[in-house]
């Protein structure tokens, strides 16, 4: 789909779904795991939503994935199977997942924008998004440690998961900023593009953050003016981000659910179309998987058990030498 089709970017917004022909949406829902490469405005437009037969949302059908290009997505994918799996040869105290959230906005930043001073994120259980990998294997930075350097510093871990308030910054060409703690009495907190760029052996970030995939069209040069393509420049494989607003209870929801997932072994596009599945009846959140999303972080399953299967297990254990010590006792000496 060319750009010409729709020049002033008002045929297909954000909201609108694309007029694909019924051949093709049949195609679609049918595929199990599908990559857009659109350009041009239609890189917005609600591909999630176009609906099979079945009345099922594409989303909630296949594994869906964006890619700016066809050869971005190659280069991508590639850069992703290179790192896939990364996690068994990491020292046993090296992190497997980085949550950097709930930061302490500056006062600046927190007079320049309202939502910033009015909504805190401290008060959230941020920690539950990450709760399916082992307690051992997470590292944190929240409240006042949630800044640029916190970033930086946890960034070499395979998955990063931020949650922060997402602004649009008009001052920079590329608009879309992250509103962090501020890492010293001189420090605003904001957290741009250029500042995502910065190389770093993450392979998935996660923002959840309002309009952290938003920026203007470029054309011949998509996914280039946003917090998803800027770290997807800086070194990520893939980015699973949002163009719009979104709830901050939604985005927690969808991350621990999206997250153990993603510790079992599935690809970040599977993960997040199970997560939908499983908030079936809940808004549409608004993210997306830029990127390599078809291939998995993890080659096996590193989450942990939940609480209550490991209780289970112990018992059983107990039980079966308990069983097994009363036949060995009640045998006959000869």
């Amino acid at each position: 789909i060319e750009p010409e089709d729709d020049p002033d970017g008002t045929r297909f917004g954000r909201d609108g779904v694309p007029p694909l022909p019924a051949p093709v949406r049949r195609r679609l829902a049918a595929a199990r795991r599908v990559t857009v490469c659109a350009v041009g405005p239609l890189a917005a437009a609600a591909f999630e939503r176009i609906e099979g037969e079945d009345g099922r949302p594409l989303a909630a059908a296949v594994a869906l994935d964006f890619a700016p290009s066809l050869p971005a997505a190659a280069a991508l994918a590639d850069r992703a199977r290179a790192r896939a799996g990364r996690s068994a040869s990491l020292g046993p105290s090296a992190p497997w997942a980085a949550l950097v959230s709930g930061p302490v906005p500056s006062p600046a930043a927190a007079d320049r924008w309202g939502t910033v001073r009015d909504v805190p994120l401290v008060d959230l259980p941020w920690d539950e998004a990450l709760e399916a990998y082992p307690a051992d294997r997470v590292a944190a930075a929240t409240g006042a440690a949630a800044t640029g350097d916190a970033i930086a510093r946890l960034g070499g871990a395979p998955v990063l998961q931020v949650f922060a308030h997402g602004v649009v910054d008009d001052a920079p060409v590329r608009p879309a900023t992250l509103v962090l703690a501020p890492s010293d009495p001189g420090d605003d907190g904001l957290f741009s593009c250029a500042d995502a760029e910065r190389p770093r052996d993450a392979q998935l970030v996660f923002l959840g953050s309002c309009a952290a995939s938003a920026g203007p069209y470029r054309g011949g040069d998509e996914a280039a003016a946003d917090l998803a393509g800027a770290f997807l420049a800086g070194g990520a494989a893939v980015v699973v981000a949002s163009d719009a607003r979104i709830d901050g209870h939604d985005a927690l929801d969808v991350a621990r659910r999206f997250h153990r997932h993603l510790a079992e072994g599935e690809s970040p596009a599977e993960a997040l179309r199970l997560a939908r599945v499983e908030r079936e009846g809940a808004p549409f959140d608004g993210l997306r998987v830029v990127g390599a999303g078809q291939v998995p972080v993890f080659a096996a399953s590193v989450a942990r058990a939940p609480p209550g299967r490991t209780r289970a297990i112990v018992v059983g254990a107990v039980l079966g030498l308990v069983v097994l010590s009363l036949f060995v006792l009640g045998r006959p000496v000869r």
